[in-house]
Parts: structure tokens; sequence; C-alpha cells
């Protein structure tokens, strides 16, 4: 909600991120193509805040924990505002990214605080079981021809 229009470039597709918990949070993030449309369409205006506040005049957004709900009750959905971080950190794993990198695109100086955030659905579970029993199947089929 904080992020600056300063630190964000659209040009090497990236964002400055400077605020957060640990060393790790801070850092360089890139962007894919629907990020950058988003912050292409937010960049105009003369605040220096790509989220500006309208009830405070030259401040970010304060929360989201207000438009959140109220879109929440018209559209009858039900999450809160971390399920994205947990989704987001699922979603990278189940494209296949490894967790290390996962950890690092998440912010999280760790590999423990990443497998808090991910979690597989059955399909994914049962298609890396799949192909566990595909790399067994060749591994035996090598000893049988030798």
């Amino acid at each position: 909600m904080t992020l600056r229009k300063d630190h964000v470039n659209l040009e090497s597709r990236q964002i400055r991120i400077d605020a957060g918990k640990t060393k790790s949070a801070r850092r360089n993030l890139d962007l894919c193509d629907e990020s950058v449309e988003i912050l292409a369409a937010r960049m105009d205006g003369d605040s220096p805040w790509v989220f500006p506040s309208d009830r405070t005049p030259g401040r970010p957004i304060g929360k989201l924990q207000g438009p959140h709900d109220k879109v929440c009750r018209e559209t009858g959905v039900s999450f809160v505002i971390y399920d994205l971080g947990h989704t987001f950190a699922t979603r990278l794993i189940e494209s296949g990214v490894d967790v290390p990198t996962a950890a690092a695109i998440s912010g999280h100086n760790g590999l423990r605080t990443i497998y808090r955030y991910v979690h597989p659905a059955s399909g994914h579970k049962k298609e890396a079981m799949q192909k566990f029993q595909a790399a067994q199947m060749r591994k035996k089929l090598k000893v049988v021809s030798r």
C-alpha cells in the first residue's frame, strides 16, 4: 500500500520494495505482464504514491479492510487479504518454481516460512505422485534393459 511511484520501473519491469520486517522482504521484484499493465494505469496523477489515499491527501492508503469487506459482501465471496499471499505462493510452487526461489520472490527469509504459505491442492499432489511413478518405471526399465 505504501509503494512509491519512484520505486516502480515499468521499463525494467521491476518494483523496489523498501518496507518489510526482514532483509528478505526488502527486495526488487520482477513483474509479470498483468502487473505492469495494472501499475501503468496507476502512474498518472501528482501523488508520489501508487495507491494514494482519498481521505488524506499526500499520503498512501492506510488500510484495505473497509473496501475489501465491501467487495466481499457485494460479490458473496469470503476471504481475507492474507489469503492472496498464500494463493500466490501456492501457485508459484504448482507452476514448477523451486522452493528457495518462491521464498525469495515472496520475501520470506527462510524455507520454513514459505512452507506455511504453500497449500498444494489434492490434484497437484496426485500429479506429483504420477510423475514419481513414471520416473520409477523409467528407472526399472533401464535396469532390466542392461
